[in-house]
């Protein structure tokens, strides 16, 4: 058997290795249409060439020059907020009476 970065394509097992996200989150990509898999019998394979498509079209980070609030931040912005008021990221307040 060829090394993975020898071969033309990886399963799901190996792109997920590869990339260091898990299996499901590839196939999260897949299902979202991020990234393309084909079918070969049984299996689902990526090819290299939709391997590099993919990673290219991840955003970059930070994004917009700077990075989101750290969890202290958020933990400290959601603890100020009201009782039974929850945010959510890039949305106004909202309260759950």
């Amino acid at each position: 058997m060829k090394n993975p970065i020898d071969r033309d394509g990886y399963d799901v097992g190996e792109f997920a290795e590869r990339h260091g996200i898990s299996r499901s989150q590839t196939y999260n990509e897949i299902n979202s249409g991020r990234l393309v898999a084909r079918k070969v019998g049984s299996r689902t394979i990526i090819t290299r060439e939709d391997a590099e498509r993919w990673r290219k079209s991840l955003p970059r980070f930070p994004i917009d020059g700077r990075a989101g609030p750290s969890a202290r931040q958020r933990e400290a912005e959601q603890s100020a907020l009201p009782a039974g008021t929850k945010r959510r990221r890039g949305q106004q307040p909202t309260s759950h009476v």
